[in-house]
């Protein structure tokens, strides 16, 4: 080393096989506290990113949740919103989500008349963190109208220096990550990089890589400073300033080969260790959810400390390794990657042709879990296809730093070690981490913005019944409800009703409905309808004519309604559920005559069933047998208290209705109900005494109703209705257009069990190849990214 580096420099080596237990919890109880509370990351797989109008833009959502890395289970409402190139909202819509998975569609109209234009997708809840974790892709509207060629110059070039650790310290040495991007903003790849001091001396020469990436180790002497400069292929020279290195501190450097071991060193200078003798520095590596931290004290004979840290003791993916102080002040930060085959999930993929105008897509789950996948398949030379990022650094890499991903798809497709050097260097340009501590410590985290589920339902009745069922019934969404009128108003939570769908209310009398109007509004939590700058890109670069001699795409109503919509509907079940040798009798509501509100629970105690409560909430139920008086009475039998000596089952349109629920049966009329089954059925088979409910499912509600006077209320806010995909018309397969813009084909929804496959038809479109972009996520939290020619011909 030269002879301005430290004097005195021992490696301290630590190997590390467990996380350490810091005995003061302040860093830790902050960083744990702060990321308590679940978090959503959300990534659309568009089927292209170009389109002509008159085509659709169809997606499939993918929602994780960030702290297990899996599927979210509890997302159900995500907004995707459309905004100009200026950031105004220029339409939006809410997708139903389940299990982490959700799919839909937006049609490019005669109203889309900019050329470009971004889609947003985030939740509600998402709105309470700090970190902008939004999915936000920029897409493009294809016209003949030619562009005029733009001319830029040197001065658009980006040149960047991101000091390790967030700083440069003089008289040792230092690592600069750089980035250099062209007038396009893409990362450019540049030789004899010159690096000189003030008095022009030349200290090294570099190259960045493809990507524009690279970095430089030299060593910072006091009271001088340092230029870095390029000579362009035009003759044009571009220079960028080193920050000025400070004189006292620590710095960081982190060695990561990608072996099982990561390197973590903190050095200072012979000026500042009489200061830091007996302070001690915390080493905290951490990726929002599991943590690692070690303390390090200065001691005056050494100026260097090394951290050799097994990489199976911090978590798979993104980590941030951040150093405090002995004030707990974050000094320095390096976001890093720690790679482990197990954050992916594969899938083979083969095609065959079966049919002239079609070929067969087999897809091979080679994953120990259960996989959904989209598929988007394109002409061979598409230009339509060009996302900002791919499930891959969606999910890996977005939620921990602030910077883009140029070339999304390179990291992680055919790993090696040349990429995973690249992914370091990508990960050292990035500074810090979008996570403040100063918000991680200070802020409030009482969640101010909720949980959306479903959609809320507000009404009232200006001349409310008395003594009646009134009730609210949707035959599309599959939903009846009966209403619970508190001062003459209702409201219904967590309803899953879909847009432009009808709403009938009445009230139910013997054999007969009656009219009734409320006053109906759904509760709508308030939306920014603007984009925030940040996501806004440049579009001031240079462009060229790329279609020329087309019109729109026709866009027909019989194309719109070309499907029709299907819903899963309960089946209306006419046997008993135990078949005909069982001891079960059965009762067919619609052949037996009832009082008006008479209930579940009315029915079974007149069936000789016991009611159990404690303080007026039911617990329990139990058949009444022989020697047993009344619900709670003694007698000879072996029952206690009425009850059976063995248990008894309650079973909801074939589920098992938990005893929690079982108050709900006190609210739930007779007139929702088709088919009741009570079975004395012998302890220890089948789970002994049962009781089984069928509902009417609401088709069969509003047959029931027919002809009856009801009042239809249309849902003006609701779930997005899920379509079919499509092929739009396009007028040739063979022109330019359509090779470079067009689509042949979109599968969203594709689950496949695990080491199972699947098959599909695609159309061939008259193109002899065809690219296949698939995404996709495992049940455990394992991600797909796959892109691939398919021949669509035997030669």
């Amino acid at each position: 080393m030269k002879k301005h580096i430290l004097k005195l420099l021992l490696i301290l080596v630590i190997l590390v096989s467990q996380f350490s237990i810091s005995q003061n919890r302040s860093i830790d109880s902050a960083f744990v506290n702060y990321f308590k509370d679940t978090r959503e990351l959300p990534f659309l797989h568009l089927n292209k990113t170009s389109f002509l109008r008159g085509e659709e833009i169809w997606f499939q959502a993918y929602v994780l949740e960030q702290n297990s890395k899996k599927p979210h289970p509890a997302t159900t409402n995500l907004y995707v919103e459309v905004f100009n190139a200026n950031g105004r909202l220029k339409q939006e819509s809410l997708v139903r989500i389940k299990d982490g998975l959700g799919k839909g569609n937006i049609l490019i109209d005669s109203t889309f008349t900019e050329e470009f234009y971004y889609i947003k997708a985030s939740t509600n809840w998402m709105r309470n963190f700090k970190e902008e974790n939004t999915f936000v892709q920029k897409i493009k509207i294809i016209s003949n109208t030619k562009k005029q060629f733009e001319t830029t110059n040197a001065n658009a070039y980006d040149f960047q220096v991101f000091p390790e650790g967030g700083h440069l310290l003089s008289n040792i040495e230092n690592t600069v990550g750089v980035l250099i991007k062209d007038q396009n903003g893409k990362g450019i790849a540049l030789k004899n990089i010159k690096l000189k001091d003030k008095k022009g001396t030349l200290i090294k020469t570099f190259e960045t890589n493809f990507l524009g990436l690279a970095k430089v180790e030299f060593t910072y002497e006091k009271d001088n400073y340092y230029t870095m400069e390029v000579e362009l292929s035009n003759g044009d020279t571009i220079t960028t300033n080193l920050p000025e290195a400070k004189k006292s501190g620590v710095n960081l450097k982190v060695i990561n080969p990608n072996t099982n071991i990561t390197s973590f060193i903190l050095c200072t200078n012979s000026s500042t260790l009489p200061d830091l003798i007996g302070k001690t520095y915390s080493v905290f590596i951490h990726n929002t959810n599991t943590y690692f931290k070690k303390d390090i004290t200065f001691q005056s004979e050494f100026n260097s400390y090394s951290l050799f840290i097994k990489n199976d003791n911090f978590a798979y993916g993104t980590n941030i390794v951040t150093v405090f102080d002995n004030n707990k002040n974050p000094v320095l930060e390096r976001v890093f990657f720690n790679y482990n085959k197990n954050l992916f999930a594969d899938v083979s993929v083969t095609s065959s042709i079966r049919e002239t105008d079609s070929i067969n897509i087999s897809l091979t789950n080679n994953s120990e879990s259960k996989i959904h996948l989209s598929s988007s398949f394109l002409p061979e030379q598409t230009k339509a296809y060009k996302p900002d990022n791919n499930i891959y650094t969606a999910f890996l890499l977005k939620p921990y730093i602030k910077g883009e991903v140029q070339n999304a798809d390179y990291y992680f497709k055919d790993i090696n070690r040349k990429k995973l050097y690249n992914l370091d260097l990508l990960l050292l340009t990035q500074g810090w981490s979008k996570y403040q501590w100063n918000t991680i410590f200070n802020e409030n985290t009482t969640p101010k913005f909720e949980f959306e589920i479903g959609v809320k339902l507000e009404g009232k009745f200006n001349n409310p019944p008395r003594k009646s069922n009134v009730f609210m019934l949707s035959y599309e969404s599959n939903i009846m409800k009966v209403i619970d009128l508190k001062d003459n108003s209702f409201e219904f939570k967590n309803l899953f009703l879909e847009k432009d769908t009808d709403l009938y209310f009445g009230i139910a009398l013997e054999n007969k409905s009656k009219q009734i109007t409320p006053s109906v509004r759904f509760i709508k939590n308030q939306r920014l309808t603007f984009l925030d700058r940040i996501f806004i890109k440049n579009t001031n670069v240079t462009k060229e004519l790329e279609v020329s001699n087309f019109d729109d795409l026709k866009i027909e109503g019989e194309m719109l309604d070309e499907f029709e919509m299907v819903f899963e509907k309960r089946p209306v079940f006419e046997n008993n559920p135990f078949g005909y040798n069982t001891m079960g009798t059965g009762f067919k509501m619609k052949n037996m005559v009832f009082d008006a509100g008479f209930t579940v629970i009315d029915f079974l105690q007149e069936k000789r069933y016991n009611i159990i409560r404690e303080n007026g909430v039911i617990v329990g139920i139990a058949p009444r047998r022989a020697g047993t008086q009344n619900a709670f009475g003694a007698g000879s039998g072996a029952a206690t208290n009425g009850l059976a000596p063995y248990g008894l089952q309650v079973f909801l349109d074939g589920m098992i209705l938990p005893q929690a629920f079982y108050q709900d049966l006190d609210t739930m009329f007779l007139d929702e109900i088709s088919e009741v089954f009570l079975t004395e059925v012998p302890s220890g088979f089948l789970g002994g005494s049962q009781i089984h409910i069928y509902r009417l499912p609401p088709s069969e509600l509003v047959k029931n109703v027919k002809g009856n006077p009801l009042t239809k209320i249309n849902v003006t806010h609701g779930f997005a209705k899920e379509k079919e995909y499509y092929q739009p018309q396009y007028p040739s397969y063979i022109e330019k257009t359509y090779k470079d813009f067009g689509a042949v084909y979109w599968k969203p929804n594709i689950t496949i069990d695990q080491n199972s496959n699947t098959s599909f038809n695609i159309p061939r479109n008259s193109q002899k190849q065809i690219k296949l972009f698939l995404e996709g996520i495992t049940k455990d939290g394992k991600i797909v990214s796959k892109e691939m020619t398919l021949k669509t011909t035997e030669n």
